[in-house]
């Protein structure tokens, strides 16, 4: 090996530290996972070969760059990535090391040498010395962030926190928590209400700048103490990866009550698997809103304690009582670490397929009448969290194909004769003039039932 192959060069000051996606950019990422894969390469013979090339003064590097480097690293609560001065101190050390040894490195586990040199001190610990920032050349390439290997893929734990999906229409909104028209998200009202509509909007992006999605409690009119209270709960098998971890809640929020009112966050924790009807609080944060202002909301949890049964999550807007006021919720996001990160954006279809878990669409059904008012009807929905309930969006209107229409007088769906959370049957009626034993056929421009599992 020669040495210009050992020469590690300089840092790439003249990219962006911080990638789009919130994470280090892919240039910084190759040259960190260069430096360390040439630390740890066993033939790097004779020591002092190693360094990074000093026609780059350190001591010239942007105060941004060092900026971004430390953001990043308090994301993954470790020192990682190093600050470029921390990394050069790192080359001298490790030049140190092997100089120490005379050469002789026959016995040696260069890896292993570096991870006990090179400890990092995690921020806050009270100086207690970490030795997992420095991964051996084998694992360094497939890890960015200590607390990334839990994210599963994505980065947020919210499903639907952009308010992207809609299957329902809008609803009028009540004191009772009741699911709407941005899927997964339960509203209600707190106090005495006499209007308000529960819907979703979209091209709001002074509100939500990456989606333009939100959902949004329209001419809400309460008296008493007065309050608008959004909910969105995750299942066990998501809310695994927090346990015990940091974790950062982030969201954006708009009213125009007419002065600053208080935003009260709750996170909680199901006291049984998957079932919230006791809960019991992790953290909470109250955070003042002033009026008319599109506005962040941002809440760092240092522990999210052992919440594997399941994280409720209330965003509460302590309106008081008002008069025809509207609220907007958006771009929900609970990640790990207690640094916030840029919103996940995830593609529509990806988002679709995540929500169809819990809520999903059924069409194009066939269903057999058996009284002149009703039909049985088979119904699939593979995949689901657990056996659902079925609701209609609207009044149903089937074809016998050849001689007539039928539609339902109303929406509805009588019976669930039985379903697992792949499939089911169902009886369907509110119709008239059926012909027992016939088949009718869901028409295209109908309305549909939905498959609810949700929490």
């Amino acid at each position: 090996m020669s040495i210009s192959q050992r020469v590690v060069p300089p840092p790439p000051i003249q990219q962006p530290v911080i990638g789009s996606n919130g994470f280090l950019s892919p240039v910084w990422a190759n040259w960190f996972n260069l430096f360390y894969r040439r630390a740890g390469d066993s033939e790097v013979t004779p020591v002092g070969d190693l360094e990074v090339q000093q026609a780059y003064d350190f001591d010239t590097l942007p105060s941004s760059v060092n900026r971004d480097l430390e953001v990043l690293a308090q994301a993954s609560e470790l020192q990682t990535p190093p600050s470029i001065g921390q990394v050069r101190r790192d080359v001298e050390t490790f030049n140190a090391l092997l100089e120490s040894q005379d050469g002789n490195r026959a016995t040696k586990d260069p890896n292993q040498e570096i991870i006990q040199a090179l400890s990092y001190e995690k921020a806050g610990q009270n100086g207690q010395d970490r030795t997992d920032i420095l991964l051996s050349a084998e694992t360094h390439n497939t890890r960015r962030f200590a607390d990334e290997k839990y994210i599963a893929g994505t980065v947020n734990g919210i499903i639907n926190g952009g308010c992207i999906s809609s299957q329902r229409a809008s609803k009028s909104l009540t004191t009772s928590y009741a699911y709407g028209a941005v899927d997964l998200l339960a509203v209600k009202a707190g106090g005495t209400v006499s209007a308000g509509t529960v819907e979703q909007v979209s091209a709001s992006f002074s509100l939500a700048d990456i989606t333009g999605y939100a959902c949004r409690v329209n001419g809400a009119t309460l008296t008493g103490s007065g309050a608008i209270h959004f909910r969105h709960r995750i299942e066990s098998l998501i809310a695994t990866r927090f346990i015990d971890k940091p974790a950062n809640f982030s969201c954006r929020v708009y009213h125009d009550q007419g002065s600053s009112i208080d935003a009260i966050i709750t996170i909680s924790e199901a006291d049984s698997s998957n079932d919230f009807t006791t809960v019991t609080q992790i953290d909470q944060i109250t955070i003042s809103v002033p009026n008319n202002t599109n506005f962040s909301l941002e809440f760092p949890i240092p522990d999210m304690t052992d919440c594997k049964n399941g994280i409720e999550i209330e965003v509460e807007l302590d309106c008081g009582a008002v008069t025809t006021k509207n609220f907007y919720l958006g771009q929900l996001q609970l990640s790990i670490g207690q640094q916030s990160r840029f919103f996940e954006n995830r593609p529509l279809q990806l988002e679709e397929t995540l929500i169809h878990r819990y809520l999903r669409p059924i069409v194009g059904f066939v269903g057999v009448a058996n009284t002149s008012s009703n039909m049985q009807v088979p119904v699939s929905h593979p995949g689901m969290r657990s056996a659902p309930s079925y609701e209609a969006t609207g009044a149903i209107d089937m074809t016998d194909g050849y001689t007539a229409d039928h539609s339902q007088s109303s929406a509805s769906i009588s019976t669930t004769h039985e379903n697992t959370a792949d499939n089911g049957r169902i009886s369907v009626d509110l119709f008239s003039g059926l012909t027992s034993g016939r088949f009718y056929i869901h028409r295209g421009t109908s309305d549909k039932i939905l498959a609810s599992a949700e929490l």
